[in-house]
Formats: C-alpha cells, structure tokens, sequence
C-alpha cells in the first residue's frame, strides 16, 4: 500500500487516553490518495475508509470501509411491524437534525394514508413524509447476513457476555485472497455455535491501547 505521508499531529494534552485503532485488510498495490470520514450528528464518526486506486488504472476509483457506525440493536418480543421500523427511522432524522442544527426538522409525527407513510408538522404547515430505502443489494445481502449473526446471539444469556460490557466488538470474516468476505450462511449451525461460544468466552484486555499523554504517535505507513 503506498500512503501520500503527511506532517504528524501534535502531541495530545491531557493524561492520556486510549487509542483507537480500526482493523482493515488491504490490497497490498492499492495506491491510497486520500481518507473518507464522515461524522454523526453527535460527533462520533458514521464511516471512515479509505480512497484511491490500482496501479495503471486511476480512473477506476478503489473505495475501503474499515468503520461504520454499529447498527442499532433492539430486543423485540415479536417482530416490528414495518409502519414500526419506519417510524423509528422517521423519527431518528428529526433527532439527527437536532443534533446537527438545533432545529426539529418537523413535530407530531403520525401515520399517512400511505402515501404518504406519515403527517408531520412543519413551519411550513403539514408535510407528507415518505420513508423509502436505498442501497446497493449487495449490502443489503452483507447486513442479512450480519443480522443473523445477532439474532444467534439473541437467543444466549446476555450475561454470559458480561466481559465485553463498555467495549465495542469488529466482527469481520476473511477467507483466503480475499478482503470482502462475508459472514457465514443462516444454515450453518455449527459456526454460529462456534462463533457465540468464541465471544462469551473471550476477555478483553485494554491496557495496552493505553496510551500516556505526549506519547509520539506511531509512524504512517507508506
């Protein structure tokens, strides 16, 4: 991987903290000319990634995700109806224009007559607002997966992974030459059970990401 080296930041002030670091499996000729980062409304980072190209080919631009923002994880006796899952979509907008400008994009949300899928009240009056999804399939496929994953975990005894209380935990499955691997199918049981038990078993141990405050930052790659 070739990286366009910068000036290193300065050192931090403070006693110190923990340093973050977000696993990612790149093309060794990946030519990286720039970063990709896009924060929350709340300041923590939705993606971050990297950017670029192969060799010989620089119009053809290479994109890397190494981060994105946890999917919200809900325990539901039954499962949410989908006027349910639209409303709470509805309603994290208005929140995230909150947090981002300090105004309510709208009020009184309430069900539409589909269409709209929801009545809202604005300055401007009553507004319809559609909910509608737009997404490459193949990533749809990539969190069906990721989702069964979870709901094997659902059915474990939430004490069982008391250890990684206050941490958060980057699953991602790699097969040989290849950085896109993908979970594996609902079908197979065994890796579920294998995956689960890896988890409740494991102890994290953060001390040393500790880092001192004025500790020198570890060199970028290049």
């Amino acid at each position: 991987m070739t990286y366009d080296a910068r000036p290193p930041l300065a050192p931090p002030s403070g006693p110190g903290g923990f340093w973050h670091i977000q696993p990612a499996q790149v093309r060794e000729d990946l030519i990286v000319t720039q970063k990709l980062s896009a924060p929350l409304p709340w300041g923590s980072f939705m993606i971050t990634g990297l950017a670029g190209h192969l060799p010989g080919d620089p119009g053809t631009p290479s994109i890397l995700l190494n981060y994105e923002w946890p999917l919200t994880w809900v325990r539901t006796a039954t499962p949410l109806r989908k006027t349910h899952v639209e409303y709470l979509h509805a309603q994290r907008f208005r929140m995230d224009h909150f947090m981002a400008t300090g105004q309510h994009a709208f009020r009184n949300l309430r069900v539409g007559e589909n269409p709209p899928d929801f009545l809202a009240d604005t300055e401007h009056g009553i507004l319809g607002v559609e909910c509608t999804r737009l997404a490459l399939q193949e990533r749809l496929w990539a969190h069906g997966l990721f989702r069964g994953v979870r709901r094997r975990m659902e059915s474990v005894p939430p004490e069982r992974f008391a250890a990684l209380s206050g941490h958060m935990v980057y699953m991602w499955f790699n097969q040989a030459n290849s950085v896109s691997s993908r979970p594996f199918p609902p079908s197979d049981e065994d890796a579920a059970v294998e995956l689960v038990e890896a988890l409740a078993e494991y102890e994290p141990d953060p001390a040393p990401l500790w880092r001192a405050a004025g500790t020198p930052a570890p060199p970028r790659p290049r």
